[in-house]
């Protein structure tokens, strides 16, 4: 039996089975068939680089934009577990200025120079010059 077109299905025509009308999906349901076919693969493992293009691909040709691609196929990782959750992690922003044996030469150097410069025109104003 020849493959049918992609968006047509000749079994579920309203014409009978030999009519072969073409059914038309809502992207809403391309993206549902995606999803669903982005958890396959995602049953046979991890999804390396050649499958995710593939993937990629294909929802390149029924419709769906790049960008949305990737989120529906990270929404799948994430749901099958694939990926871990980010753990956010609050800097401490004082911990750099406590430690000055941590601050990079360019830095040290810049800072003694403006600090220089300062007593400098202090002095300078103190003598009245």
């Amino acid at each position: 039996m020849p493959q049918q077109p992609l968006g047509t299905d000749a079994g579920m025509s309203p014409l009978g089975p030999d009519a072969a009308t073409p059914t038309r999906y809502t992207p809403i349901e391309f993206e549902e068939i995606y999803q669903r076919m982005v958890a396959d693969e995602l049953a046979r493992g991890p999804l390396p680089y050649r499958r995710r293009r593939k993937l990629m691909r294909y929802a390149t040709q029924i419709g769906i934009k790049p960008f949305r691609a990737s989120l529906l196929i990270a929404e799948a990782q994430r749901q099958a577990g694939h990926v871990d959750d980010p753990e956010l992690q609050h800097p401490d922003p004082i911990t750099p200025l406590v430690h000055p044996e941590r601050w990079p030469i360019w830095f040290k150097l810049t800072a003694a120079m403006i600090v220089a410069t300062l007593v400098d025109l202090m002095i300078i104003r103190a003598v009245g010059w």
